[in-house]
Formats: structure tokens, sequence, C-alpha cells
């Protein structure tokens, strides 16, 4: 059977092998753990000097080319490690040598734990948790049980409660990096959303990968990109719409919302955070340098990856703007010349109406209701594809929408833009939670009405797949445990626990103001607290008096068992050997008919055993000097 030593070995193996982010990479080594444990020799092949000198050519060669970087020199020097791990596995090795892998194993781990994310890390976490202490169990254990292998039993609670300990806060707390750029492998990854948007452009299906989750309710549009730049065909954000408008500022927690965010795809995203309403702070930790745009996006100067890729920001549904910085609101009125038929078409829809934000509904309703939703539509024509939309193929995808009723909006005067983002539409059942995939990207209009700032509006009409749906049980489940255990265990921030003394302390209050305006309520609940803290009091101590009877006993059968052990030794020198299949009394049978002189003695050990062992009598002080005061005239004849 493989012992726990030997499966901890495996453990590093594996984690070495996850480190050339390479799926056969991990198996490989596997494959030569498993070699090296079905042909081991019988006996020592090489001398320790030979092994030596293997392993200092193996560890030279991997600082030597192990590139500049220390990280990546630590990992050649994992796998120096695992050169002399694979010749310890294929000979005999002494009990030193044996706790020599132990620490090499754990080397693995804490270089193969910086690369390793996800249930893979957990998995990790979990098989070092049970193997370590077992391991180290069986290289102590080993020679006086005769190499017989392990019992599995961790050697004691409290080495294994510190080693518990240690092992989850070097596993929870130590650095990790990503490596390599996934986005050069062979990994299916979404199309990056870029800030632009051809409305000539017939469109195509995105992927249903999950590019990000967000906690919060009555989420609905994610601002990612504000287009304000129009050149008749293709729209852009323009250089006035990118430069920051307003600093972060600390967010109040009693009037604004906070959203917590997990990205799946950090490549999909680009530079620029998804972000609802109007977003005051914004916290991460795998950006650089957030702001908020004039055209209310939030982007960063860069990303990077990380274990976990997340981030949280504060916001409100009030945006404060009055007005229009100058050259912002010319930028947001131009637009090129559009042939008499669009007139014509505006002139109709609208009317006479002259209320700026009817005049937006209008149009937006009028689209909505008249045109068609569809991904893939013919190409329009560049020359006037405005037009062209309008008279000739009336359908299309959200872009050409979103563009056409921007520039419907200029023509009479209203300045407004085009926004990229993501619109929600998988609710998890289990949490305020939503799944947001790469098709799930949805452009819209932006209008700026004075006195209400910019409002939303969405002149894509409601067709299939575009409407919101409810994640099946065992996926939103599945969703949920994922998005818990990456956000509040693996990533317990300090906005985290400063949220949380916040909520205790807000409750302690509401509760002493409770207390202080009620007295009658306070007579009522602190004697039913009272007696609860008897009743727990009573069971608890109940339950420890148990255990400490339990332990007691425990401890007097481990003792007087010792007891007959030595008097069993001390006979076996004097040649009174006791059989493996006799019982206590038939050995001190055997006494009596070989003479032995002290049978008396022999007697009142072996009762005393039998008595306290099987017989359910507790080991008396009295009882316990007698038994020694028997054992040393046994041992003296």
């Amino acid at each position: 059977m493989t012992n726990p030593r030997q499966l901890l070995i495996l453990l590093g193996f594996v984690c070495q092998g996850f480190v050339w982010d390479n799926y056969f990479a991990w198996i490989g080594y596997a494959l030569i753990w498993f070699f090296c444990i079905k042909f081991r020799f019988e006996k020592r092949m090489l001398s320790p000097v030979i092994e030596g000198g293997i392993f200092f050519m193996a560890f030279f060669l991997a600082v030597k080319f192990g590139g500049r970087n220390i990280l990546f020199k630590s990992l050649g020097i994992g796998n120096s490690l695992t050169v002399l791990q694979v010749i310890w596995l294929l000979q005999p090795i002494s009990r030193r040598e044996k706790r020599y892998t132990i620490a090499i194993a754990l080397t693995q781990l804490a270089i193969g734990s910086q690369v390793i994310f996800g249930y893979g890390f957990a998995a990790i976490l979990i098989s070092a948790l049970l193997l370590l202490p077992r391991a180290l169990y069986d290289v102590e254990e080993e020679e006086t049980r005769g190499g017989t292998g392990s019992r599995w039993v961790p050697y004691g609670k409290l080495a294994f409660t510190v080693i518990a300990i240690l092992t989850v806060m070097f596993f929870l707390f130590f650095p990790r990096r990503q490596l390599f750029d996934t986005r050069g492998t062979n990994l299916i990854r979404s199309r990056m959303m870029q800030p632009q948007l051809d409305t000539s452009s017939g469109g195509s299906q995105n992927s249903d990968r999950v590019i990000f989750q967000i906690q919060g309710d009555q989420i609905d549009y994610l601002k990612s990109y504000t287009l304000d730049s129009f050149d008749g065909n293709a729209w852009t954000s323009s250089s006035i719409n990118r430069t920051r408008a307003r600093r972060l500022k600390y967010p109040d927690e009693e009037k604004e919302i906070k959203r917590n965010v997990t990205v799946k795809d950090i490549n999909a995203i680009g530079n620029a955070l998804p972000t609802d309403g109007y977003v005051s702070f914004v916290s991460g930790n795998f950006f650089l340098d957030p702001y908020i745009s004039r055209g209310g996006a939030v982007g960063v100067a860069r990303t990077f990856p990380t274990s976990n890729n997340t981030y949280e920001y504060w916001t409100s549904k009030n945006e404060h703007v009055d007005k229009l910085n100058p050259r912002q609101e010319k930028r947001s009125l131009e637009y090129p010349q559009q042939p008499q038929r669009v007139d014509e078409f505006l002139n109709r829809v609208v009317g006479n109406e002259k209320n700026p934000r009817q005049i937006a509904k209008k149009l937006e309703k009028y689209l909505r209701d008249n045109f068609k939703y569809k991904i893939g539509a013919p190409d329009l024509n560049r020359l006037s594809p405005i037009e062209d939309f309008l008279y000739n193929q009336k359908e299309g995808h959200c872009e050409r929408f979103a563009s056409v009723l921007a520039v419907l909006l200029r023509m009479k005067g209203i300045p407004s833009r085009v926004v990229l983002g993501f619109y929600t539409m998988e609710k998890n059942q289990f949490a305020d939670l939503y799944n947001v995939r790469a098709n799930h990207a949805h452009a819209w209009t932006e209008a700026f009405i004075p006195g209400q700032g910019w409002i939303t509006l969405d002149a894509t009409p409601y067709g299939e797949g575009t409407g919101r749906y409810v994640a099946q049980v065992a996926l939103s489940l599945y969703d949920w445990i994922e998005y818990v255990w990456y956000n509040k265990i693996v990533n317990f921030s300090v906005q985290d626990q400063n949220t949380l003394v916040n909520f205790t302390a807000k409750k302690l209050k509401q509760a002493g103001e409770l207390f202080t305006t009620s007295p009658l309520t306070l007579g009522i609940i602190l004697p039913v607290f009272a007696v609860i803290i008897f009743l727990m009091w009573k069971f608890r101590n109940r339950r420890w008096q148990t255990k400490r009877r339990k332990k007691t006993r425990s401890a007097q059968e481990a003792e007087v068992k010792h007891f007959y052990g030595v008097m069993l030794k001390y006979l076996a020198k004097k040649r009174f050997r006791r059989e493996p299949a006799q019982t206590p009394y038939e050995f001190l049978g055997k006494l009596r008919e070989q003479g032995f002189s002290l049978l008396e003695d022999a007697r009142f050990v072996t009762e005393s055993f039998c008595a306290v062992k099987y017989g359910g009598c507790e080991l008396t002080e009295p009882m316990r000097r007698e038994i020694q005061k028997k054992l040393a005239k046994i041992r003296k004849k």
C-alpha cells in the first residue's frame, strides 16, 4: 500500500507540473512518480556522493538557465529537487532522507501554490492538510513498527492543529501570481470589448463564456465605454470623453450601494470596469490607477492577472450633472450631414414635440416597435448607413439601434452618445448574483436632458434571447458556492473586515436603543437570556465532566496496561514467557505450574490489570503504589 509520505511526494510532483501551464506536464510528473514506485529497486544503487553530484548539477542548470526573474528561478530549483526525489523514490533510503523528501515536497507545494488557482488550489490545500501530519507520523514511527506501513493516525492533536493552522495560513496568505498569459494559449477566450462601433457591420454571435459575476440587486445596464465621436459610420471615444472627470472619493455607505464583482475573463473587459449608476469609489486587486472619465465610464491605467480578479465599487442612481462642459456638449452634438430622407423620417416620428425627453422617448419607442432585432444581418451601405437602415433593411443588432438613435437625437439638438457594456440577464436563484456572459454584451444610447443629466435609452427590440431569465437550480448553486469561496474566503479583504465591524456595531447600537426605549422588552429578554446561558453552562459542564471521565479512564487503562507489560518483560528475562494466545489468567496458571516463587505478586498485578482494563474499576493511588512494589520485587528476584 502506498504510504502518506509517497502520496505527499506525488502532490509535490503535481504542483511542479502545474507550473508549466500545461495539462500534459502534471500528468507526466504523476507518471514519473508511478513508475518510480512500480519499479523500485530492492537495494540501494547509488552512493550519497553520486546522488549529491547529480542534484547539484541539476541545481546549477536550474539557476543558470532559469531566467532572471527570481520566481522563475525558484521554479527551476523545484525541478532540480524533483530529480533528487526521483533518485530517492527508486531505492531504499534512511529515515533522515525520508524527512528530506517531505521537506522537498513541501517546497514544491510552496512553489506550486503561487500558480494554482480555483478549485485546484482548494484540492491541493485539503490534500496537504490530510497528508502532512500522517506523513510525519509515518516517518517517526516506521522503524519502531518494523517497517510494516503507516496506521494513518495523526501523532498528536496539538501537533496536528499547529500543522493545520500553519498550512492554511500559508496557502491563504502566501503571494500568488499568474506566471503565464493564457491569452496566448489555445484556451477559448472571449473577444476583447473595444471602444469603437461599426454601424454598417451585421455583427456576430458571442460565446456563452462567463465574463464576470456581479453581486447586488436591481442591476440592469453595466457601462464599459462611452462613444461620442461619429464619422458617418464608426463611433469612437474622443480625447475629451476619455479625460478624467472627477476624483474617486470615499463612499457614503448610508446613501450609496456597494457592488462586488468577480472577473472570470480579464481579457474580455479590456481596460474598463463595467459599472452601473453614478460611481463614487472603486477598488480592486488586478488594476492600477482607476479613474472616472467624462463619459461616465470607469477606466484603469493597466490590468494584470492575479489569483482571483475582483473589484468593488460604490454607486448611486442620482447623477449630479446639471450641465455639460462646453467642449463635451459640442462633441455630443456633432454629426455628418444626413440625406433628406433621414430628416423626413425624423420629422414624421417626432412631429411637433419640443420636450427633449419626450422626443427621446418617442424615437426610442418607434425604433423598438417597428424594427427587428437580428444578429448577422447584411452589412449596411457605408456611404449612408442610417438611411439604409431606416428605409431598407430595418433590422440589425443592438449596436445599429444605439447608433441610429444617437444620430437622430443629435439631429434634434439633444446631446447623445453610444454606450457599450453589458445587460444583466442571468439571475442566480440563491443570492443577489448575476452571471454576465460574453453574449450579454450590449449597446444602448444615452441622452443629456437639462436638469436630469444623462438618461438611458434602449431602442433595441426585445426579441428572442434578449429577455431576462433565471438560471437552473444546479447552476445557480454552483455559481453561488464558487462566488462565496472566492470572495468571502480566499479574498476576505480589509473592506470586508470594515463592513463586518460596522455591521456589528450598528446592530449593537440598535439593540442598545431598543433596550433604553423599551424597559418591558429588556425585562423579558434578560431573564430568557439568563436561562439560556444557564442551560448552555449545565450542558457544557456535563459534557466536560463526561469527557474528563473518559479521558481519565483511558489514561488509567493505558497505565495499567503498561504495568502489566513491564511485568511480562521482567518474567520473559527469567524464561517465563507468555504465549500469544494465552489470556492473563491462563498465563498465571502456567506460572503456578512452573513453581514461580512470587506467584502472589504476579497475581496481584494480573488481577489489577484485568479489573481496571475489563472490569471498569478505577486505578487508585494505593493500588498504583502496590503494583509498583510488586514489580520491583519481581525485577529483583
